[in-house]
């Protein structure tokens, strides 16, 4: 994984503005808190989020722009901004890419334009209002031990 990494560094050059960089932003029936991996502004004014993955599980490009968590990372820079050099800036990511270190090569990129960034909100919106009626399908999986409402609605484990 290390070799995949350092060759990926070495073809792509980081510009490293925040890592492990924390976010917090409210839609209208949300609080939404995160963490993104990396976040690059390069000198045209553009953003980058990376997300790294160290499992053996690869998402396409397709499999991405379906992914609401690389969503929501682009929509904090889109909604929130980040600070640089003083100024908060906002916009819409250059690209969002998974880095899966497993692979040779690891970069999968995907960039949302504005309205695609404001249905993923609405999708998380409507899931918050599920979620407040207790309209609450559990999907059980392995993701069940980092699940907030586990003990608190899950039918599966309430």
């Amino acid at each position: 994984m290390l070799h995949n990494y350092w060759n990926f560094i070495k073809e792509n050059p980081a510009n490293i503005i925040s890592a492990e960089h924390d976010f917090s932003f409210e839609t209208d029936h949300a609080i939404i808190n995160g963490k993104c991996d990396r976040i690059d502004y390069d000198d045209n004014c553009n953003f980058s989020i990376y997300d790294y993955k160290t499992s053996k599980t690869f998402k396409t490009e397709a499999a991405l722009k379906k992914d609401v968590q690389l969503g929501i990372y682009a929509y904090f820079i889109f909604k929130e901004g980040i600070i640089i050099e003083g100024e908060n800036v906002k916009k819409n990511p250059q690209k969002v890419s998974m880095i899966y270190l497993r692979k040779e090569s690891p970069e999968v990129s995907i960039t949302f334009n504005d309205e695609e960034l404001k249905y993923i909100i609405k999708q998380v919106d409507e899931t918050a209002l599920s979620i407040k009626r207790k309209e609450f399908k559990a999907c059980v999986g392995m993701h069940c031990d980092w699940c907030d409402f586990k003990n608190l609605i899950c039918p599966q484990y309430g």
